[in-house]
This record gives structure tokens, sequence and C-alpha cells, in this order.
């Protein structure tokens, strides 16, 4: 009789609280008489790269399989969220619920915020803030010597013809959460994917959970072919869970560990801890980047002068 009371409740639409009751009706009189638990910890040294990489200026973005008082539990135990933050939440409604969908939500958050690109003094305040964030990671400010970019140059640079988009300005204050049933309804739709991707590039911090290896994927491609100036993405994951992601993404980092070796078989770059992140973006990037730009600057040169003496050449010569 149990058993097909089970079976029925597997196959109604809110399965998860049809079988809460029914696992309760039948644990009843029982003494508890051992547990188990897996351990889930944060590696060392999460928190403070994280923290180190948002100084930065990197956006980061935490897809997650978990459920969504975890995944907020983890982005405060790493850093990523803090108690002065506002959480923007968007969980898919539950039949019955009396909250406006997901997407009505999301474009009364979008709206909210949009009007923020209309201030002249919230306007300036994020031009400062972003050309001092581009003179800490060139190293220009405080004399350099180099130069210091323009305040109203770099993305900005719209604003001057009387409006700019809520993904060019930046917020300490705000984080986006979103749950995998809400995605399936917003990227479905190209003006709710727009809006979402307006709004997680505006907030500090975004969070997906309950999100599929696909729904990781998409997400992904969204940030890297969405925004006009098309940034580059970095995923880093340590499951065969993360290999679309991994896969789909510009730069991809596999960490070996428990996980097995899925994602570092998938990946760019292999590490054996989050923490190596830190070194392997913030010191070897940017030797990286010094590097190739030399090697471009060398070999402009060097077509120049190959042309020039070819070309002194035949005026000397009649030829």
């Amino acid at each position: 009789d149990w058993l097909k009371q089970w079976n029925e409740a597997l196959t109604l639409p809110d399965r998860e609280e049809a079988c809460s009751k029914v696992s309760e009706s039948i644990e009843v009189n029982l003494e508890i008489l051992g547990a188990t638990a897996i351990e889930d910890r944060l590696q060392d040294g999460v928190p403070e790269t994280i923290a180190n990489l948002k100084e930065a200026g990197i956006k980061v973005w935490v897809l997650t399989g978990d459920k969504m008082t975890t995944a907020i539990n983890i982005g405060f135990s790493c850093r990523l969220l803090t108690q002065e933050m506002e959480l923007i939440t968007l969980d898919k409604e539950t039949p019955g619920d009396e909250r406006p969908s997901v997407k009505s939500r999301l474009a009364t958050a979008y709206n909210k915020y949009t009007t923020l690109t209309k201030d002249a003094s919230v306007l300036s305040a994020m031009r400062r803030r972003y050309a001092n964030t581009l003179c800490g990671l060139c190293g220009l400010g405080g004399g350099g010597g180099e130069g210091n970019p323009s305040p109203e140059g770099g993305s900005f640079s719209s604003a001057n013809s009387g409006g700019v988009n809520l993904h060019e300005l930046d917020t300490d204050h705000l984080a986006l959460i979103v749950d995998g049933p809400s995605l399936l309804d917003i990227l479905a739709d190209d003006t709710a994917r727009h809006q979402l991707l307006q709004l997680g590039c505006f907030c500090k911090a975004v969070i997906a959970c309950r999100v599929s290896p696909a729904q990781k994927q998409l997400i992904v491609k969204m940030v890297k072919d969405g925004l006009p100036h098309h940034p580059i993405t970095l995923s880093i994951g340590d499951g065969a869970n993360d290999v679309p992601m991994i896969q789909e993404a510009q730069i991809g980092v596999g960490i070996s560990g428990k996980e097995g070796r899925q994602a570092v078989n998938s990946s760019d770059f292999a590490i054996a801890q989050f923490r190596f992140l830190k070194r392997l973006l913030l010191v070897h990037g940017r030797y990286n980047y010094r590097r190739i730009s030399k090697v471009i600057i060398y070999s402009f040169y060097k077509n120049i002068v190959l042309v020039i003496v070819l070309f002194l050449f035949s005026c000397y010569s009649s030829f």
C-alpha cells in the first residue's frame, strides 16, 4: 500500500512535497542507529583567491548544481557575498504562488536599475571608479610614467552621446541569484536573456544554482557572445558536469582532485587547487600578456624595416 502511494507521488507535479509527505507516513517510531555524510568543504585559500580576483576587476559568476540555500551559504563562506549586499533572487514560481512570473520580476529589477544610466552624478562616479580600476590593473596610477586612461573613454564612450548600457556600470552592493528552472524560461526568451545578461554584469556577483551542465554552457555562451565588446571568459571546474562549460569558454581550467580527471582532460590548463588560479591569472597571465605585446610590436617593426629597405633599394637602383 505504501509503495503504491510512493509511485503515485512520483508522478505528481509537486513531486518533492508529495514524496516528503509519503516518507513521513512510514518514518515513524524509528530509532537512529547512525548517520553518514559526505564532507564537501571549500579548499584552502578559496576566499582569499576570489577576493583578489574581484579586486582585480574580474567578474565572478558561480554556476553550481546545489540548492539555492546551499549556494547562498557557499557564497558567503567564500566571500563572494557580503552582509551589505542586496540579493536579487529569481526563483521559479510554484503552482498557486501569488508572485509574478520570473520574467516579470526580472524585467522589474532591470527597469529599476536601468534608471541609473540616466543619472549624471551616478555616471560620473562610475567613470572615476572605472578609470581607477584600469589604473590599478595596468600599474599606471600615482606617477606610473605612461599616462592615465581618460575617465571619459573606455567603456563609457557612449555616455557622451546621451546614455550607457547597464552592463557598462558596476556596483558593490548587489548580487544576483537565479535557479535552473527560472533559467529555462529566461534563456528561451531573447528579451529576458538580454535583461539577465545586463543585470548580471551590473551586479558584483552572480550565483546560478540548480543548473544542469547544458545550462552552464549556455550561460558562458551568453556572456561570451552577448556583449558588444565580447569579453574573454574563463571557466574553472573539477568534475565531468563542468566539461561543457570549460569547452565553451575561451580559457578552460580544470582542477584535478577527487572528482576525477574529466575536467582536466578537457581544459587548456590544469591546476591542483583553486587557489593556484590567482597566480595563474595575475602573475603568469600578466607576464604572458606583456610577452605577446612585445612580440606583436617586434613583428610590426621587423616588417617595416624589411619593406623600407627594399623600397629604398628599388629607388636607388631604378629597378
